[in-house]
């Protein structure tokens, strides 16, 4: 559905650290076609706009929401803590590095998430599927 040609990349080298001529010390920058990011903006804003319609969202989610930021996660930890603490409560927290976390996902749980708990369906989700 989405054209082959649009999610073909121009790879381009960048240096690092160190010796330049070691093929490790460069991390590969990949360049899609402009049209991508137009595209790419059009599908967020959809699918973020369905995604708050219906609620779907729980609010301790900030990551890549409008009006919600890293440092309001941490001042709402801060004060959950602080209640605790005051409670007399003792609490616990575990932080994980999910830097490459994306890397992980199997995408047909992700697939059939989406169109069973989500609703995302048909075209859209077939959209999704080619991307």
């Amino acid at each position: 559905m989405y054209p082959d040609i649009l999610k073909t990349a121009q790879i381009t080298p960048i240096h690092k650290t160190g010796s330049c001529e070691k093929c490790s010390n460069y991390r590969p920058i990949s360049l899609l076609p402009p049209i991508n990011k137009v595209f790419e903006k059009l599908l967020y804003d959809r699918l973020y706009s369905y995604l708050e319609h219906n609620k779907l969202l729980t609010d301790c989610q900030y990551g890549f929401r409008r009006g919600l930021s890293t440092e309001l996660a941490i001042n709402d930890l801060q004060n959950f803590l602080t209640q605790n603490i005051d409670k007399g409560v003792v609490t616990c927290s575990i932080f994980l590095d999910l830097a490459k976390a994306c890397d992980t996902v199997n995408h047909d749980i992700l697939f059939h998430k989406l169109d069973i708990q989500y609703g995302i369906k048909g075209l859209p989700l077939t959209l999704l599927k080619t991307i």
